[in-house]
């Protein structure tokens, strides 16, 4: 039979490990160039086309806003296509808003406060306190 044939596990342990042969060289340099030249390819066409879509300049906006008495108010405010709920604090912060003059406008209740803002590029422009009410 095929099992008599077979060798039993004490044999199996007696011999000697086979040695693994690593790699031959020029294998192993041929797998290193292929990556390679797609790394290269990848960030010379690649990176390429990346760098071709100039992202639109940007800036940020932040103030707070308070009643007559100084005291801060919880609004929405909206800024183009944005729009945010001011911290407890009364103040809100937007940090990627596109370059140019927009309007802001604070909703506070039933009523609606705009002011005219312009955002600078790199730059977060600070309002400050603006009073409604």
């Amino acid at each position: 039979m095929v099992f008599e044939e077979s060798p039993s596990f004490e044999d199996i342990e007696k011999e000697e490990p086979k040695e693994k042969k690593p790699f031959p060289a020029w294998l192993k340099r041929v797998l290193l160039l292929t990556v390679a030249a797609f790394l290269v390819f990848f960030l010379l066409i690649g990176g390429s086309k990346l760098g071709s879509r100039s992202a639109a300049p940007i800036g940020g906006l932040d103030g707070c806003v308070i009643n007559k008495s100084g005291s801060p108010i919880m609004a929405e405010v909206s800024f183009g296509q944005q729009s945010k709920q001011t911290y407890e604090d009364g103040c809100f912060f937007f940090a990627a808003l596109p370059v140019g003059a927009r309007e802001l406008i604070i909703h506070h209740g039933n009523e609606e406060y705009s002011f005219q803002v312009e955002i600078i590029e790199g730059q977060a422009v600070m309002l400050g306190d603006l009073m409604i009410d």
